[in-house]
């Protein structure tokens, strides 16, 4: 995905570094950004190692800085669960229910799930 990035940013003329870590020792300052965003992947991993990835994002983020989850809706642990979440068919614990008391653990506040009108999807955002 990352490299697919660098190409899409090159063709762009934009001069952005890349830098992949490990959600749970991200290698930057605490307060560094005023924005972290995630797309389909906080559903991959293991519920110990999302609080650990939600503390350190927020141990990354300025004061009033925010987060911006997009994922699917429903938990999946499999190929054929991302397919059946594709064709929204969901199975399995709700992503923002899991979410959302992970994020006020991790000390985020005005943690919200927002309604999208693919059911299949779900956006997450706090402060």
């Amino acid at each position: 995905m990352i490299d697919v990035a660098k190409k899409k940013a090159a063709k762009a003329g934009s001069e952005i570094a890349f830098q992949v870590a490990l959600i749970e020792a991200l290698p930057f300052p605490a307060a560094t950004f005023d924005l972290v965003t995630s797309s389909l992947m906080l559903h991959h991993l293991p519920d110990d190692l999302k609080r650990t990835g939600l503390a350190e994002i927020r141990r990354v983020l300025k004061p009033g800085g925010r987060f911006m989850a997009m994922d699917f809706a429903a938990h999946s642990h499999s190929p054929l669960g991302h397919l059946f979440s594709i064709f929204g068919h969901s199975r399995g614990a709700s992503m923002v229910d899991t979410l959302m008391p992970m994020l006020k653990d991790a000390g985020f506040s005005d943690v919200e799930g927002i309604p999208t009108r693919h059911k299949n999807v779900a956006f997450i955002r706090a402060r």
